[in-house]
């Protein structure tokens, strides 16, 4: 059989758009874009009705998802093994990457190439079809924080111990040793500055690994989580114990909004909507106090807050204004109206819901969750929507 003819048949299983690199994916990154702003234009569900369900077993998932060519969605699961899952829920294919853990969010190249971290400290790049095209060691663990941003020029920007640039075929272009663990996944600017956390500060990287500057935290906590970045070029982090904080692009300190309770987990990134709203999780409920999720004005006033009584994940805001989340160990998905009021719930007391919520180009809501150690075949991946 002729490379000619190959090609055709493969063209022919596998069609491929000739401008289809140039079309943006509907959630490509962690968070939806670089600047994790969390926000779409693409319309969530109104109600909680499941559209399906597939169940995992030895835990599920707490790994964030993307959603790639063709509406397949990737993510990780907790015993090491890397998904695609088809629009239906069916496994179109999956690869066990190693022992640990996947909890970094998977990010989708223009040429659909699928780069994810799991904790052992190795990025992994993947054809859509899940061939293994290289590796890069990390050099240290990487969790949450190690979900990949990709720049403009296709570098792979990515987060552990240090944080990496890597050229599209692996080799590394910089690193930039901050001192300590980076702790959470870059935001990336329209002038191509990098924004990432890391002990006490957060820091401003050029887009050839030189240090812009870096900004002390405003809390009793470290900032944590990815920061996101707003329209006038704001720069919002939450921190360890839920005081989100806010910076001027020159690094100069605008405003902090701190928030009551204790911070078990991971702190919830802020999304930002339209109008320049900032939500975000805030502490847990601890001994009575904490356990709210909150808007705030970009002046950095309270808009209002909801109770959710556990620690909420990331938020995700539609195309309508509707801002969903995930709610920890309640096992809770939120969709919230723009005013605060409660738009639906779903909740299963079996499962953790630890991933920020995405959303495809159809409105499908998609969101991991992590069974409890009594019921570890409950987790898994669920779609809502009609």
């Amino acid at each position: 059989m002729t490379r000619a003819l190959i090609f055709l048949l493969a063209a022919a299983v596998f069609p491929i758009s000739q401008d289809a690199s140039a079309r943006p994916l509907a959630w490509s990154v962690f968070k939806h874009d670089n600047s994790r702003s969390g926000r779409t234009t693409t319309i969530g569900p109104q109600n909680s009705l499941i559209k399906w369900q597939t169940l995992l077993p030895n835990f599920g998932i707490q790994s964030a998802q993307a959603i790639g060519r063709n509406t397949i969605i990737y993510t990780g699961s907790v015993h090491g093994t890397f998904y695609a899952f088809n629009p239906d829920g069916s496994i179109r294919w999956q690869r066990h990457l190693g022992r640990h853990q996947i909890t970094a969010a998977p990010a989708i190249g223009r040429d659909g190439t699928i780069y994810i971290a799991s904790e052992d400290g190795i990025l992994h790049a993947l054809s859509p079809r899940g061939r293994t095209l290289w590796t890069f060691d990390l050099n240290g663990y990487a969790g949450p924080s190690a979900s990949p941003a990709i720049g403009d020029d296709n570098t792979i920007y990515v987060s552990a111990e240090k944080f990496y640039a890597l050229n599209p075929d692996g080799s590394l272009k910089w690193s930039y040793d901050p001192g300590s663990y980076v702790a959470g996944p870059p935001a990336i600017a329209k002038d191509g500055t990098l924004y990432f956390p890391s002990t006490d500060y957060l820091y401003a990287v050029n887009s050839d690994g030189s240090l812009k500057w870096q900004a002390q935290g405003h809390s009793a906590y470290p900032p944590g989580s990815s920061p996101a970045i707003g329209k006038d070029g704001t720069i919002y982090i939450n921190s360890f114990d839920g005081t989100l904080q806010a910076f001027a692009p020159d690094g100069s300190f605008k405003w902090k909004f701190q928030t009551p309770g204790i911070v078990t987990d991971v702190p919830s990134s802020p999304a930002i909507a339209k109008d320049g709203t900032i939500y975000f999780g805030g502490a847990g409920e601890y001994q009575g106090s904490g356990g709210y999720f909150y808007a705030l004005n970009p002046a950095g006033t309270l808009k209002w807050k909801f109770f959710a009584g556990c620690g909420q994940t990331a938020a995700t805001v539609g195309g309508d204004g509707t801002i969903y989340f995930g709610n920890d160990w309640c096992g809770a998905i939120h969709a919230l109206n723009p005013d605060g009021s409660e738009k639906w719930k779903h909740e299963n007391v079996f499962d953790y819901a630890r991933t920020a919520p995405v959303i495809g180009a159809d409105g499908t809501l998609y969101t991991g969750l992590l069974a409890g150690p009594t019921t570890p075949d409950k987790g898994g991946l669920f779609a809502f929507g009609p």
